[in-house]
């Protein structure tokens, strides 16, 4: 008689344990169920910012003749000299699921100023503020450099995918901030993130100055999620 009870209360603690399991299984399926509202509250078109900083030394190689390439074949500049360099920093969104990224206003600047490029070469160099001017650029770019969507499928030269794009001198060992800002709304329709990133470009060129150019952007930006299942506009 103990070892039919027993086994009846093995089996009793069997089913009330899998009964447990079942209904923590179904609690958690409901959970989440009434959880989604929440996560799709997300992706609501509200406007958020963000901002952020950061810094590169631009040192350079020479610079080559080719200049422009549209995919219609290269064409030479020969009024080129001096060295160039750029840098490509990629800023990567946590996008909620089903959303999509659209910026809606970029307020950003390059500062920009002359720089030893290592201590060696200060030391060789003298101490006055050389002469000569450095060309540098700041850009904001939905796509990044090498990207083979580049380029304008409306005009020659031109880069749709690119949203700000500015350059100025920077002489004599000085310093220079060039603005970058921009204002979308919510109707540009390239100013949809199709990766879900940023990217922003500094770039020096025509570097005659054995200097290095260190440049630091700091961005701005507003921004909001949007359903990817909206008509592209």
């Amino acid at each position: 008689m103990r070892s039919i009870f027993s086994c009846s209360g093995v089996a009793a603690v069997s089913i009330t344990s899998l009964f447990y399991h079942r209904m923590r299984a179904v609690a958690a399926i409901v959970a989440l169920f009434f959880a989604m509202p929440a996560l799709a509250q997300e992706c609501e078109e509200v406007t958020r910012t963000m901002a952020g900083n950061f810094a590169v030394n631009l040192g350079g190689e020479e610079i080559p003749p080719v200049v422009h390439d549209q995919g219609k074949g290269d064409e030479q500049s020969p009024g080129l000299w001096g060295t160039g360099a750029y840098w490509l920093f990629p800023l990567t969104f946590n996008v909620p699921i089903g959303c999509r990224v659209r910026v809606l206003e970029i307020d950003a600047a390059v500062d920009a100023r002359m720089t030893w490029p290592n201590s060696v070469l200060r030391d060789m160099l003298p101490t006055e503020n050389p002469k000569g001017c450095v060309g540098v650029l700041g850009a904001v770019m939905v796509h990044g450099e090498d990207d083979a969507r580049r380029g304008s499928r409306f005009a020659d030269f031109a880069d749709d995918a690119t949203l700000a794009y500015k350059q100025d001198n920077l002489c004599d060992g000085g310093r220079i901030v060039i603005p970058l800002y921009r204002s979308f709304g919510d109707n540009v329709a390239n100013t949809v993130l199709p990766e879900d990133k940023l990217y922003f470009k500094v770039a020096s060129w025509l570097n005659e100055t054995a200097m290095a150019v260190h440049a630091e952007m700091t961005f701005n930006l507003l921004y909001k999620f949007e359903p990817i299942s909206e008509v592209t506009r």
